[in-house]
């Protein structure tokens, strides 16, 4: 089966024929259904007893080309959400904390995604990596 998705009137329409996913870039000159932004994981961190702090000081910047799109801080075993915020115009992660602490005896497989949203997007919510296997982000500089 095939499925087009296409974005007609600010609305993502799906059609089915076929074996394969197909992202339509315009219909009939309605607007595109895709965006710029990729999904990426900032960084991964197992906590546990031996290791319980995920520093994050290093990741309070994810570089301008990443403003205004949404960042979490999740446990992706649970798919528990620690953190979230949005990139602000400079490119950093606004309201991300120094470290995470967990007081947890079991292996917390922790990750600092970057999620996309866009205007269409807008009140549906983010679409967030797949947790595990997401490409790493390219980080950018900040002003």
């Amino acid at each position: 089966m095939t499925t087009t998705l296409t974005v007609i009137n600010g609305r993502l329409r799906q059609s089915e024929t076929g074996g394969q996913l197909v992202l339509s870039p315009k219909s009939g000159g309605n607007e595109p259904c895709c965006c710029k932004c990729t999904p990426c994981t900032m960084a991964r961190y197992t906590t546990n007893n031996a290791n319980p702090i995920f520093d994050l000081t290093p990741y309070k910047c994810a570089g301008k080309e990443y403003a205004g799109q949404p960042w979490r801080l999740i446990e992706v075993g649970y798919v528990a959400t620690y953190a979230s915020g949005i990139i602000d115009s400079y490119g950093y992660l606004l309201g991300l904390q120094n470290q995470f602490r967990s007081s947890y005896f079991y292996n917390g497989y922790m990750e600092l995604q970057i999620g996309c949203k866009s205007a269409a997007e807008s009140t549906t919510g983010s679409q967030w990596p797949v947790a595990r296997t997401a490409p790493t982000c390219a980080i950018g500089s900040c002003l």
